[in-house]
């Protein structure tokens, strides 16, 4: 009797262990697999999300490069790029942020799930390995984050390239705004940071 009553104890330590084990682990690491037909969903979500913002400021940047020169740019990105990324949020229904592990405005730094992802493109580039296209996190919460590269344009060395390369007006101008900026010395093509769109479970539903 001894003998087969100490089975299940064991099992049941086991279980109890394993999964105090899990819970002390970082949000981070106890993120699970997402399955691949709830990815696929939030990727055509967050695709587009994401692209909605990109038209949105991309159109909005080259109108205001074309009416007050790169230096003006920068004043309309300091100004409006968060209120209009809060607009398409609104628009979309979804949480949607920039963020980049070089920072111009702190305001877009990385949480501890946007590092972990930043870190996985960051390790493609590094490696010289093509970027992947996104990725798609499960929240503690149990929602859903999908990532976007963004890689450096021509257009954008006017006030993110090289010193040489950079606009009339554009190292004045950050340094008054952004005394603290990291976000210079890219080249095009480089990883510039990521888009994240928030796709909560009630919108897969």
């Amino acid at each position: 009797m001894l003998k087969q009553s100490r089975f299940p104890r064991l099992r049941l330590v086991s279980t109890v262990l394993a999964t105090i084990a899990v819970g002390c682990l970082p949000a981070d690491q106890a993120e699970t697999t997402v399955p691949p037909a709830t990815e696929e969903a939030v990727v055509r979500l967050g695709e587009e999300a994401a692209g909605q913002l990109v038209t949105t400021l991309g159109s909005r940047l080259q109108r205001a490069i074309g009416e007050r020169g790169a230096a003006g740019a920068l004043e309309f990105c300091s100004v409006e790029g968060l209120p209009l990324t809060a607009e398409v949020s609104r628009a979309t229904g979804f949480e949607i942020k920039r963020t980049s592990s070089r920072l111009r405005n702190p305001t877009n730094a990385p949480d501890s799930l946007e590092r972990a992802a930043l870190d996985r493109f960051e390790a493609a580039a590094a490696a010289g390995d093509s970027l992947p296209e996104h990725v798609v996190q499960r929240t503690p919460a149990g929602d859903f984050r999908y990532y976007r590269p963004l890689r450096v344009q021509s257009l954008c060395l006017q006030c993110h390239g090289h010193s040489a390369d950079l606009a009339e007006g554009v190292d004045i101008a950050l340094a008054e705004r952004y005394p603290q900026d990291e976000a210079t010395g890219y080249e095009v093509g480089n990883l510039r940071g990521l888009i994240r769109v928030t796709v909560p479970r009630s919108a897969l539903e």
